[in-house]
């Protein structure tokens, strides 16, 4: 399922989350994450005995997993893309 004009505008003028240091091990890459509001993009921290623990989101709420897939790919490429 792709997104929609709209929700590629949105995830492109989303402001990143700072993440600590150069880039710290104990936060994760970007991946898919749920919550009862629904399926969304973001970033775990993850202790020293290996439990995780919500960081940051990097994207709005999807209802399914599949678009929540395809903002991923999205935020993987702009993330990746030189400045």
């Amino acid at each position: 399922m792709s997104l929609t004009a709209s929700e590629i505008r949105a995830l492109a003028d989303r402001q990143w989350c700072v993440l600590p240091g150069t880039q710290d091990e104990t936060v994760s890459e970007l991946r898919i994450l749920q919550s009862a509001a629904g399926f969304y993009v973001g970033r775990v921290e993850i202790s020293p005995e290996g439990y995780e623990f919500p960081y940051c989101r990097e994207s709005g709420y999807y209802p399914t997993r599949e678009k929540a897939e395809s903002a991923l790919a999205f935020l993987c490429e702009l993330e990746h893309e030189p400045e």
